[in-house]
C-alpha cells in the first residue's frame, strides 16, 4: 500500500515504514539509542529528501523518548539529576541543529550536508565501540547454580589480562547483592604474578547474585555476575 507524501512529494510504502518504526522502537529501548540516528539514513534510503526525513523523523524520536522514559520510571531506572543534565543539554544543542540546518538549506548544500554528516559519525562511532570492546576484559566466573550449603559456596575465577606493567588487574571484588554485608572476598595482583586467578569460598544468606569487579591499573572497572540458588542460607540464615 503506497501513501503519498504530499511536502515531500513523494510515494512510500505505509506498511514499511510502520515496520521500520517498529524495529527501531526496538532498538532504543533495547540498547537507549535515539530512533532519529536509526530512522533518518532509512527514510533517506527510501527515497525522501534529507530536508525532510530529518525534521519529520522528530516524532519517532517523540514516541520512543516518551514510551521508553515511562517504561523506565515505572522501573525505577531512571537518574534525574542526569536526565536533567542531559535534557538541557539537548536543549542547547537542538537550537545549534536547526540554526545550522536552515543555514545549510538556505545555501541549498543540506542533502550534501547530511550524507556526509552522517558517514563520519557512523564510521567515529564504530571506531570508537571497535576501541571500547578491544580493551573489555574476558572474565570467566566459576560458580555452582544451586548451593546445598550457603555457608560454604566456592567461588573461581580468572581474568585474561596482560599482567604487564602497562596493563594489569590489580584488585578484584566479589560482592553478593542479597548478604548483610555485601564484599565478600577481595584480591589484589602486581604484574609479577603473571597471572589473575584465584580460588575461595564464600557465605551467602540467600538465593542471589555473585557479583565480580575488577580494577585494572588504569582505574578502569569490569563486572560480570552470577546467580546462585541457595537452599540452606549461610551469614546466619
Amino acid at each position: 500500500m503506497d501513501f503519498y507524501l504530499p511536502i515531500a512529494e513523494v510515494y512510500v510504502s505505509l506498511p514499511f515504514i510502520f515496520f521500520l518504526s517498529f524495529v527501531v522502537g526496538i532498538l532504543s529501548g533495547l540498547f537507549g539509542v535515539g530512533g532519529g540516528f536509526l530512522m533518518t539514513p532509512f527514510l533517506i534510503f527510501l527515497g525522501i529528501p534529507p530536508v525532510y526525513a530529518v525534521p519529520n523523523e522528530i516524532n519517532n524520536i517523540l514516541a520512543t523518548s516518551v514510551s521508553g522514559s515511562m517504561t523506565h520510571w515505572f522501573k525505577n531506572t531512571l537518574d534525574y539529576k542526569m536526565g536533567l543534565m542531559i535534557i538541557i543539554g539537548g536543549i542547547a544543542g537542538t537550537v545549534i541543529g536547526i540554526i545550522t540546518f536552515t543555514f545549510f538549506k538556505e545555501t541549498g548544500k543540506l542533502s550534501l550536508i547530511i550524507s556526509l554528516s552522517y558517514m563520519y559519525l557512523l564510521a567515529i562511532i564504530g571506531t570508537l565501540m571497535l576501541i571500547e570492546g578491544a580493551k573489555e576484559l574476558d572474565i570467566f566466573l566459576d560458580l555452582p547454580e544451586i548451593a546445598e550449603n550457603g555457608n560454604q559456596v566456592k567461588v573461581n575465577f580468572e581474568i585474561e589480562s596482560e599482567m604487564t606493567e602497562e596493563n594489569y588487574v590489580k584488585n578484584v571484588y566479589i560482592l553478593a547483592d542479597g548478604n548483610p554485608a555485601p564484599d565478600v572476598a577481595k584480591f589484589s595482583f602486581t604484574p609479577d604474578m603473571g597471572m589473575c586467578s584465584a580460588t575461595t569460598r564464600i557465605r551467602l544468606s540467600k538465593t542471589q547474585n555473585v557479583v565480580l569487579v575488577a580494577e585494572n591499573n588504569k582505574n578502569e572497572y569490569f563486572m560480570t555476575k552470577s546467580k546462585v540458588k541457595v537452599t540452606i542460607g549461610g551469614c546466619g540464615g
